[in-house]
Parts: C-alpha cells; structure tokens; sequence
C-alpha cells in the first residue's frame, strides 16, 4: 500500500468506522428507544453503513447514550 493510498484511507476511513461503530451501540443499547426502533436503526446501519450512521447521528430528536 502506497502513502498516497493509506493517508485518505486513515483520514477518512478511521472516523467513519468510529462513527459506524458508536451509532451500532448506541443504537443497539440505547434504553430511550422502544425495542422496534432499536432494532429498525441497528438493521439500518448495518445495511446502509455510511447513511445510515450518519442519519442515527445527524438528525435531531434521539436521546443517544454517549452524547450529554
């Protein structure tokens, strides 16, 4: 692997996984939900990786575990 191929892979790819990864266990432990809607966002970003963990983050009106 080339610097030119792991420096964007690094910048971007990290974060995205970081994100990936706290909107699954937020969305899969998150006791503010009702069970339907933890599993419907768990399916979510499971089959839409990149939206959907950007949606379960980005848009307002969820109570999430790790954001004060």
């Amino acid at each position: 692997m080339s610097v030119e191929t792991a420096i964007p892979l690094i910048l971007i790819g990290f974060p995205a996984l970081v994100i990936w990864l706290w909107a699954l266990v937020d969305a899969a432990r998150n006791p503010a939900m009702s069970t339907a809607k933890r599993v419907a966002w768990f399916v979510a970003v499971i089959v839409l990786p990149g939206v959907g963990a950007l949606l379960y983050v980005g848009l307002p009106g969820r109570k999430r575990l790790l954001v004060h």
